[in-house]
């Protein structure tokens, strides 16, 4: 997907999903990962637009606010270390593949 750019966060996605079910050498993703990927993916952009950051400008301290930012499902609990890391490497995969399509200059 060459004519992917930055100002279409959809297409992106798309791309990224294209080439994350093509790489062998990952360990495969089904459904649900794909699934929990897109809605870590929403919730990135949404984040992004509250906070008038483009995408494909955030920095790591963008990301670490929006780590710090996610509830846990139940208000007595702590978010989960494991949770956090998911959403941590879903992010890290998205800004690899965006830096291997030269979307961004560093992730």
């Amino acid at each position: 997907m060459s004519d992917v750019t930055a100002s279409d966060p959809d297409l992106f996605f798309a791309s990224w999903q294209a080439a994350r079910l093509a790489n062998k050498d990952l360990k495969p993703m089904g459904a649900a990962g794909l699934t929990q990927a897109s809605l870590i993916w929403r919730h990135w952009l949404v984040f992004c637009t509250v906070h008038g950051i483009a995408w494909d400008a955030a920095r790591s301290a963008d990301i670490a606010r929006f780590t710090q930012a996610i509830g846990p499902r139940s208000s007595l609990k702590k978010t989960s270390p494991v949770t956090l890391r998911r959403y941590w490497r879903v992010l890290r995969d998205l800004y690899d593949h965006a830096l291997a399509s030269r979307l961004v200059e560093s992730n």
